[in-house]
């Protein structure tokens, strides 16, 4: 069926505001992908905050045109029945969920690339990597833990050595 051209034009402005607002846009080449097991992955994006779209290519690459937010090679990987998924709280929560959901699902569910917030095209391989990294919290939370592990282990030190030093200075009634 036929979508008028101010449909188009609604369906454009409301692709160029998720690409705006996306951290990390990836696109994943699906094929057999019923509408029951559609609808569970929507609701798991849902949850973390994502959002899944089914857009005509043609449309897409309109968008993206108009907005002047990437260069000519992400028009070229614009091929095929290709899912949408953007995420605006976390740039490698929608790789990761795309990654979980092909581990339990029978179709196939391919990266193809990704488009990040500056506008830069991600290769498959990439996005595969950035599926693979750790959530987000447990990144940061690892990051605190080393920043804090040289001050832990002088606080250890201090802690081990303190009373042996007063010992001495005791004995030695200084």
């Amino acid at each position: 069926m036929a979508i008028s051209r101010s449909q188009k034009e609604t369906i454009i402005e409301e692709v160029k505001n998720l690409f705006r607002t996306s951290k990390l846009t990836v696109l994943v080449y699906y094929e057999g992908l019923t509408v029951s097991e559609f609808q569970n992955l929507r609701s798991q994006a849902r949850k973390s905050e994502v959002t899944l779209k089914v857009i005509k290519n043609r449309l897409v690459k309109q968008a993206l045109k108009q907005s002047a937010k990437t260069d000519s090679v992400v028009a070229d990987q614009l091929k095929g029945m290709l899912l949408y998924v953007f995420s605006s709280s976390d740039e490698i929560i929608g790789a990761q969920i795309i990654k979980n959901f092909a581990k339990t699902s029978k179709a196939n569910l391919d990266f193809v690339g990704a488009i990040s917030e500056a506008g830069n095209f991600l290769a498959k391989e990439q996005v595969a990597q950035l599926a693979n990294l750790a959530p987000k919290p447990q990144l940061i939370a690892q990051t605190g833990a080393y920043l804090l592990s040289p001050l832990t282990q002088l606080q250890n030190i201090l802690a081990g050595r303190l009373p042996q030093l007063l010992n001495n200075l005791k004995l030695n009634k200084i």
